[in-house]
């Protein structure tokens, strides 16, 4: 377990902090220190905050996924194993837990962003099935994330050099995105 210590803390900080909002007021900063470093933070929409930001791209790997699908399963957005009959077809799905929560902050921040209005149309949709309030706000939240990621995943494998499969620069402009 790795636990920290005097020396530790003086590293990251230079000196120590004196109140708990002078540490917090570090943090943020060198936070915003390393996004901005990041090759993929040029290109993410403007509207996402820098500690989303952080969290998404520390977990985010383009060469992790051979597809759009992929990323979406390493997610957890992919296949829940479950049927529509609420049988079990296959073990449970497995994904990084800190990527899902990380594209729920990014979400946050993309709500007043086109990704706002394909949330709010998947929404109008849901309610027009009848469904449950609580099952229309995460339903539409899983098109805007997946979308999200889509086009995180194609500007990451274009920024790395990899291979993209599916090319949408044009649709991708639309939703902030400085490719």
């Amino acid at each position: 377990m790795n636990r920290i210590n005097r020396e530790t803390l003086e590293e990251i900080f230079g000196e120590l902090p004196v109140t708990m909002e002078d540490a917090q007021n570090k943090i943020q900063s060198r936070i915003i220190e390393l996004v901005e470093q990041h090759p993929l933070w040029p290109v993410l929409p403007e509207s996402i905050q820098p500690y989303p930001a952080a969290c998404l791209l520390a977990e985010f790997s383009p060469e992790r996924a051979a597809s759009v699908s992929g990323l979406w399963r390493y997610a957890g957005y992919g296949s829940t194993g479950i049927s529509m009959e609420g049988e079990q077809r296959d073990a449970p799905a497995k994904f990084n837990r800190r990527l899902k929560r990380a594209t729920q902050l990014a979400a946050i921040d993309l709500m007043d962003t086109p990704y706002g209005d394909v949330y709010r149309k998947a929404e109008d949709d849901y309610k027009q099935r009848g469904w449950p309030e609580l099952r229309v706000s995460r339903a539409a939240l899983r098109i805007m994330v997946k979308l999200f990621l889509k086009h995180l995943w194609i500007a990451g494998r274009t920024k790395y050099n990899l291979e993209v499969d599916d090319q949408c620069r044009e649709e991708m402009d639309k939703y902030g995105w400085c490719l």
